[in-house]
């Protein structure tokens, strides 16, 4: 500090630690974690390393990205995990398996809404989290036909498909 200039140090709490507390009252802590998974969202969004992020105008190219998230994995058993979903700006319906099945029929697929609280999961996602008609977990969404559309509401919902949400969350699952 000497170097800007005069100063008073005051040494109130030379003995402790200070902690800032969260200013906005609902932030999530965990959204920093989210920055090792792909955003695929309506707005453009700048990461924590400074890469901009475009946004995806259109279901068409939520998917068109997602297929290029996809083509560029390695590891064919990897769940490919993508958030910041935001249905609330795209039209023609919401995002469901069947959209997901065009990028892969056989990789699992999560895509983490912004909100935090839904997911829409692949069919191959449901095939391995034992998700079906049969289903009876509060927040598997269904269609007309009584088959689960891919959309996942709240947690116990998600944590069928819990590799996924450990690391949405932060964690380290497949």
């Amino acid at each position: 500090m000497k170097g800007w200039g005069a100063y008073d140090l005051d040494e109130t709490f030379k003995n402790n630690v200070l902690v800032p507390g969260f200013v906005e009252a609902h932030s999530h802590s965990t959204e920093g974690s989210s920055w090792s998974e792909p955003y695929v969202a309506y707005f453009d969004r700048y990461d924590p390393k400074g890469k901009c992020w475009p946004g995806s105008k259109t279901l068409d190219e939520v998917i068109a990205r997602l297929k290029v998230i996809e083509a560029e994995m390695t590891d064919p058993d990897r769940l490919l995990i993508a958030w910041g979903l935001d249905p609330i700006y795209y039209t023609g319906g919401r995002l469901a398996a069947s959209h997901l099945d065009q990028v892969s029929a056989t990789r699992p697929i999560f895509v983490h809404h912004a909100n935090g609280h839904v997911a829409t999961v692949n069919s191959a996602t449901m095939r391995m989290a034992g998700i079906t008609r049969d289903s009876q977990v509060v927040g598997v969404l269904k269609g007309a036909d009584g088959e689960p559309n891919g959309e996942l509401v709240e947690f116990a919902a998600m944590f069928l498909v819990e590799p996924a949400l450990t690391r949405v969350m932060g964690g380290h699952g497949r």
